[in-house]
């Protein structure tokens, strides 16, 4: 009874693991061929032209997950996104060691993240980078 509770299991469970293992190559491929850089959030520059290079970014974040022709689990999510206004001024207000967190729920769930480290704690193993994470509404 354990040995056919087994084969079951490892016939659903290796085919769905095969399936998200070629996506995740697929993806990694398609970012890498678009040349998206996740941690580039740069202290040197002002806040308004690590702005516009997240905003870049993003587009061409968008343009790597169509190139890559995965199945979004949810028609239209996988569609172009902007930052939304209360993150941009709080981004621009603020400064590259300084973090923000805020959602959204009016499209679904969305959480735009900035992170970073304290300028104190700041030095060459730093990074400060946005996090997005775009959920569909219930």
């Amino acid at each position: 009874m354990l040995a056919i509770a087994l084969v079951l299991l490892a016939a659903v469970y290796v085919p769905h693991y095969v399936g998200r293992a070629q996506t995740t190559r697929t993806l990694e491929a398609s970012f890498a061929d678009a040349g998206l850089d996740p941690f580039c959030i740069d202290p040197a520059l002002s806040q308004e032209e690590n702005l516009a290079q997240a905003e870049k970014d993003l587009a061409l974040l968008h343009d790597a997950l169509a190139a890559a022709d995965v199945p979004a689990l949810v028609p239209g999510l996988v569609t172009a996104h902007e930052l939304f206004p209360e993150f941009r001024e709080a981004f621009l207000a603020g400064s590259p060691y300084e973090g923000i967190s805020l959602d959204r729920y009016d499209v679904g769930e969305v959480e735009c993240n900035f992170l970073t480290d304290p300028q104190d704690e700041w030095d060459e193993y730093s990074e400060a980078y946005l996090w997005i994470r775009v959920e569909p509404a219930d």
